[in-house]
């Protein structure tokens, strides 16, 4: 597994750690992530690598529309 690629859409998922940036910076610090989300995470990806800030994106509006 690719830890810098989404386990949804299996895009670059930005995550700083994986790409040898500072975590500190990394994007997804400023988010409240609804947990509900990584059930759209295969089971064996879970914990593995970061869903990337598109597919939050889309999660985010979909939920919004229930």
């Amino acid at each position: 597994m690719e830890k810098a690629i989404c386990p949804i859409c299996h895009e670059p998922n930005g995550c700083h750690r994986e790409n040898g940036l500072n975590p500190d910076t990394c994007w997804c610090n400023t988010l409240i992530i609804d947990p509900k989300v990584f059930e759209l995470v295969p089971p064996e990806s879970l914990g593995k690598a970061c869903i990337c800030p598109a597919c939050l994106a889309a999660f985010s509006r979909k939920i919004g529309q229930n």
